[in-house]
C-alpha cells in the first residue's frame, strides 16, 4: 500500500515460509497421532501432549511473539516513513496519508500488549476459561477484516509511476553536494536562478489554486525533471514540496481574509478557492504555519 508500482516477487514468499512450516508441523503431528491405538478415546495424542502442548509448542509461541514485534516496528516505519515522502510529491496529502493503516497498526499494538498480559496471567495467575480468552481472537479478527475490506477498496493509482526510493537517493546526494568543495559558486548562481524562475512562475501562473497539483505536473509545466525541481524547493527553499505549495496557499488565504472576503463566502469556502480540498487539511496546514486556527486568526487579526 505505501510502495509505489509493488509487485508481489518471488522473494516475497519467504514471508509465508513460517506459517507453512508450522501447519505442516501441525498436520504431522495429527496424523501421527491419528494413526495410534486408542487415539479416538483421547482429547489429545502422544505428539500433540509431548511436543504442541510441551517444549515445542513454548517455543513456537515465543517465536510468534518476536515475529509480531519485529512486523509491527517495521510496518509502523514503512508507514511512517511513506508519510513523510508523501510531501515531497503532493501538494494535498490528506486522501493519500492512509490513516486507517495507522489505526489498524495502534488497533494491533494494543491487541498484541492485551495478548501478551493475558498469557502472563495464565502462566503466572489464573488459568482462564476459553469464554475469556475468546474476546482475544474476536477482535484480532475485527482488526483483520478491517484492514482487508479497506485495503481492498483503496484507490492507490495516484502513487503509480512514484519513485519514493530514487527520490531519496537525489536527496541524499544533494546534502553531499551542498556541504562539499563541489558545490561551487557556478551552481549557487545555478540554483539562483532556479529559484527566481520558479518564485516568477508561482506568482505568475498560481499553479497551488489546483488541489491536486503534484511534483511530477509541475516539473512537467516547468520543462524541468522532478529531481530538479525537487532540488530548487528543498535546497533553495529549504522547504519539502508540500510545504512550499501551501505557503502560497496560506498567504493567498490572509490576503483574501484582508480584503474581507469572508464577508461574503465562508472560511471553508475560502480555503476550497485557495487550492485545498478538504477542511481537516486546511485547518491543520493554517496552525501549522499560523500558530492559531482559521477561526481564531479571523477574530484576533480583523
Amino acid at each position: 500500500m505505501t510502495t509505489s508500482n509493488f509487485k508481489f516477487g518471488k522473494k516475497d514468499w519467504l514471508h509465508f515460509f513460517p506459517a507453512v512450516l508450522y501447519v505442516l508441523y501441525r498436520v504431522f503431528i495429527f496424523i501421527y497421532d491419528a494413526n495410534q491405538n486408542g487415539f479416538d478415546t483421547k482429547q489429545n495424542g502422544i505428539l500433540m501432549e509431548s511436543w504442541a502442548m510441551g517444549s515445542v509448542g513454548s517455543f513456537a509461541e515465543a517465536f510468534n511473539a518476536i515475529q509480531q514485534i519485529l512486523y509491527l516496528a517495521f510496518s509502523l516505519q514503512l508507514y511512517f516513513t511513506y508519510k513523510k515522502k508523501i510531501k515531497n510529491y503532493f501538494s494535498n496529502t490528506y486522501k493519500l496519508e492512509l490513516n486507517w493503516i495507522r489505526n489498524f497498526l495502534y488497533i494491533y499494538s494494543f491487541l498484541f500488549l492485551y495478548g501478551i498480559l493475558q498469557q502472563f496471567v495464565i502462566l503466572s495467575i489464573v488459568e482462564l476459561s476459553w469464554i475469556q480468552k475468546w474476546w482475544y481472537q474476536f477482535f484480532s479478527a475485527l482488526a483483520v477484516i478491517y484492514i482487508g475490506i479497506k485495503g481492498y477498496f483503496t484507490d492507490t493509482t495516484s502513487l503509480e509511476g512514484l519513485d519514493f526510493q530514487l527520490l531519496g537517493i537525489l536527496q541524499k546526494s544533494r546534502g553531499i553536494k551542498e556541504g562539499s568543495v563541489w558545490h561551487s559558486k557556478h551552481e549557487n548562481k545555478g540554483l539562483e536562478n532556479q529559484k527566481e524562475r520558479l518564485s516568477q512562475f508561482m506568482e505568475a501562473q498560481r499553479p497551488y489554486l489546483n488541489p491536486d497539483l503534484n511534483l511530477k505536473e509541475m516539473a512537467q509545466e516547468l520543462r524541468m525533471s522532478r529531481g530538479q525541481l525537487s532540488e530548487v524547493i528543498n535546497i533553495g527553499f529549504g522547504k519539502n514540496f508540500n510545504d512550499f505549495i501551501n505557503t502560497y496557499r496560506i498567504n493567498l488565504v490572509k490576503d483574501m481574509l484582508k480584503a474581507g472576503r469572508h464577508k461574503k463566502l465562508s472560511l471553508l469556502g475560502i480555503a476550497y478557492e485557495c487550492g485545498f480540498n478538504s477542511k481537516a487539511t486546511f485547518n491543520r496546514v493554517f496552525k501549522k504555519f499560523t500558530n492559531s486556527s482559521p477561526t481564531e486568526f479571523l477574530n484576533n487579526s480583523f
